[in-house]
């Protein structure tokens, strides 16, 4: 499909030609809408990685906490395994340390509020967990190549 448009009317389309009787025929529906929706797109199976329950665990853990002081530690504790074996598990499956995946996730979020939001870079600096501002703006410039400040100004003309 050529452009996002596209693809909301054929899932439209799609989704208009099923009755769904149940929760399972629905969801049974989604999964053959979206396979249809990869195999127009040329992606393959390769594209979706598929990780282990811990990995997969361990990235919702992430997600939910948001915040950059969420250390591998903490998140090893929060599913009963070790540290280092997290940290292992997270770099073979994923290709990326945990550490690394945390701090993109953080900043990737960071982005999305200084677009999104009029809080003041410190509250959005406090609710990601940093120190300080001037660390935020520190670590999210060495991300995104601007100051928090210049990047809203950005997006928010």
């Amino acid at each position: 499909l050529q452009n996002k448009a596209e693809t909301i009317d054929f899932l439209i389309d799609t989704y208009k030609k099923y009755e769904f009787s149940s929760p399972f025929v629905l969801t049974a529906q989604l999964y053959g809408i979206i396979s249809e929706g990869i195999k127009i797109s040329g992606l393959t199976k390769d594209d979706f990685p598929e990780y282990s329950f811990i990995i997969k665990k361990a990235i919702a853990l992430i997600y939910s906490r948001n915040r950059i002081d969420y250390k591998a530690e903490a998140c090893a504790k929060d599913l009963g395994i070790k540290p280092n074996d997290l940290q292992r598990m997270f770099k073979h499956e994923t290709g990326m340390a945990l550490g690394q995946f945390i701090k993109e996730t953080i900043m990737r979020k960071a982005s999305v509020e200084l677009k999104s939001n009029l809080k003041s870079i410190k509250d959005i600096s406090d609710d990601l967990g940093f120190a300080n501002q001037f660390y935020f703006a520190r670590v999210f410039k060495e991300y995104f190549g601007v100051t928090p400040s210049d990047y809203r100004k950005h997006f928010l003309i």
